[in-house]
């Protein structure tokens, strides 16, 4: 518990205990003992109103359909990537271009070459934030050690908005 402590302190910006005491870790899930691509999946088929997520890779087909699905509910989506992965599979180029289609999706590769964007985040609805280690793929969600935090902190969801925000403006 000590460890989770930590990492909600950490997320809410190294604030009073008071303010950190105001966030709840939703998830907290490692790879290979979960399977963080459906936890990831979850996490995306609650949203109501917004999606904005940082998305370094993004191939995971159940991914894709899972913001898709929210798309279709009417869910508000902005996807920002790096733009190195731009090879796809038919099945995920189909999927994906679906999405990209949605009258609601707004979809924005970053330009320069330099800094990498690696971020593996995203915000649900302004009340939930996601971070972890594993690009959006099958592989790195499900084959690959890694990590999923998922915070409802007001705190660390503003620090996430904001550096979200700085990123789409570029």
């Amino acid at each position: 518990m000590k460890r989770l402590s930590l990492i909600v302190f950490l997320c809410a910006g190294g604030q009073s205990a008071a303010a950190a005491s105001s966030c709840v870790v939703e998830r907290h899930a490692y790879a290979l003992a979960e399977n963080l691509e459906a936890i990831d999946v979850d996490l995306i088929g609650r949203a109501t109103r917004s999606i904005d997520m940082a998305a370094y890779v993004l191939t995971s087909i159940p991914i894709v359909q899972a913001l898709d699905a929210a798309a279709l509910r009417g869910v508000r989506i902005r996807l920002y990537r790096d733009g190195r992965d731009a090879r796809m599979p038919s099945r995920l180029a189909e999927a994906y271009n679906r999405l990209a289609a949605r009258e609601n999706v707004e979809i924005r590769y970053k330009g320069d070459p330099q800094p990498f964007m690696h971020l593996k985040a995203y915000a649900v609805d302004g009340v939930l934030v996601r971070e972890g280690a594993g690009n959006f793929t099958h592989s790195g969600l499900r084959k690959q050690d890694n990590s999923l935090v998922a915070l409802r902190c007001p705190a660390a969801v503003e620090r996430f908005q904001k550096a979200f925000e700085a990123m789409w403006a570029r």
